[in-house]
Formats: structure tokens, sequence, C-alpha cells
């Protein structure tokens, strides 16, 4: 059902900030960026098959904060550079878990979250700084959910993301991880100390038209936008979860083999 691009996309008129915090600070490779007007630009970081998309527009829909999750190469070295750097705020320092990982959590000048982890056998004392990007390509984006259960069928279920792992260690900390396109979503569970709103996710579909048929037909799944062309090369639609996630499908019609014509509605 899907290709290998997997976005979380993030809207704000703080674009320049943003930009500098991942390029800058996180060190995430910038692939290009774009200008339409001063209020509509922006640009793409690559991890691995997947993105980071930033735009100085406003959302036309309620954004975030949202979060993601990335694998260091080199924790301790991530760690000790961005705490001292004035735009970072520390969450949750740095510290092992008996899960098999070493983690911390900080948020960017917005409110969201970046959750960086390493694996227990992976981790290594602090080596040389040779300037490069902190990051492997895995990425996961992260959702949090009232309705742990529900929102987990929604993405398991109707939009075919295979469950790849689960953990229950107490009402604070519960929730799955799936496996989407090239990359993760983690579902876990909102509580208090978790005020995330909803976020905005993009896959690419093998085939967005057949995509579109099986979605629609979906009892929990919202339909946003219908099956569009835009401008600028991609066919779309966008649907939403029951916690008003939004999901945004794409193909890029370069890509399709009837890329020049809409789907047509049944007559009867």
């Amino acid at each position: 059902m899907w290709r290998k691009e997997y976005r979380i996309v993030y809207y704000s008129w703080e674009f320049d900030t943003l930009q500098s915090f991942y390029r800058d600070l996180l060190r995430l490779p910038q692939m290009y960026g774009w200008y339409t007007s001063p209020v509509d630009r922006g640009c793409k970081f690559k991890i691995g098959d997947n993105r980071l998309e930033l735009i100085c527009r406003h959302p036309t829909l309620p954004q975030g904060p949202a979060g993601m999750r990335l694998e260091a190469k080199d924790i301790e070295l991530c760690y000790a550079n961005l705490k001292k750097e004035p735009r970072v705020t520390v969450i949750r320092p740095l510290q092992a878990h008996p899960w098999g990982e070493y983690s911390f959590c900080i948020k960017d000048p917005v409110g969201n979250w970046v959750e960086v982890y390493q694996r227990s056998e992976q981790y290594r004392p602090m080596g040389a700084d040779d300037g490069g990007c902190y990051f492997t390509d895995e990425y996961t984006a992260i959702l949090f959910a009232e309705d742990l259960e529900k929102i987990t069928a929604f993405y398991r279920d109707s939009m075919q993301m295979p469950v790849v792992t689960s953990w229950d260690r107490g009402p604070e900390d519960r929730g799955c991880r799936l496996r989407s396109a090239g990359g993760f979503t983690d579902i876990r569970q909102k509580t208090e100390n978790t005020p995330q709103g909803p976020a905005l996710t993009t896959i690419e579909a093998e085939d967005v038209n057949a995509c579109f048929a099986w979605l629609e037909s979906r009892d929990d799944v919202e339909v946003l936008l219908g099956l569009t062309d835009t401008w600028y090369g991609d066919r779309i639609f966008q649907i939403c979860d029951e916690e008003k996630n939004v999901v945004e499908v794409l193909a890029y019609r370069r890509n399709m083999k009837n890329r020049d014509t809409l789907p047509q509605e049944d007559p009867s």
C-alpha cells in the first residue's frame, strides 16, 4: 500500500527559527527549500527515506505541538552538545532504560518534541565531534492518543501499518510502534505530561487512487480533502483519525501510469 517516503510536517510562522534549529543545532541534512511568497515558503530535511518538512504558513487545521524520535550515532556527544544550546529545552535528561536503550528528550522553539535514543548494544563513551549529522536513517513520528486502542486500530487496520512492537510499562507509558512506509509511527498514551496536539504526517502511496477508494470506505476515516492534483506535481488527499491527527496521502504524478486524469465518480 505504501512506498518509502514518510514525513512529519510542521507549519509555523517561526520558520527561520525552526529551520536553523533543525539544520544548525540538530544537523539534519537539508534537501532543498522553496519560496513562492513571504507567507508561503518551506524546506525539507532528509532522514533516510523519510523527511521533516517545515512550512512557513498558517496551518489549515489545528496542529501540534507534535513529536518525532531519532536514533543517535553517539548519544553522549549529541546530548553534551545540545544541552548547552540556549535554544534547546531539555524535557528529560539522558538516562539508561531497562528495556535496552538510552534516551533524552528536548523540544524545539515552538514546542515540538524530539526524542533521541540509542540502543544499549550500540552505546559507547563519547567520541570526537566530526561536525556531521548526529543521527542514523531511522525515523519515527510520535502521536499521543487519548484512546490508545482506537487510534492504534485506525493506523493498523485502516492505514494497514503493521504493529512491530508494543509496551505497557504502567499508565504513564503505554504504546505501540507501527511500520509506516520507510519509517515508523509511535502511538502513545496521552498523559498530563504529554501536551501534544494533533500531528500532520504525509505518506507516499503505491496507488493513490486505490488507496483513496479503500480509505474512503472505512468507518473510522474522515476525509478532509478528496483526490486533488496540485500545481507542484503531486496527487494528494487528506484524512484524519478520530483525534484529528491529519494524514496526507500523496503520489508523485510523474510516477503514475494514469497521472493525467482523476478517477471519475459513478453517475449512478
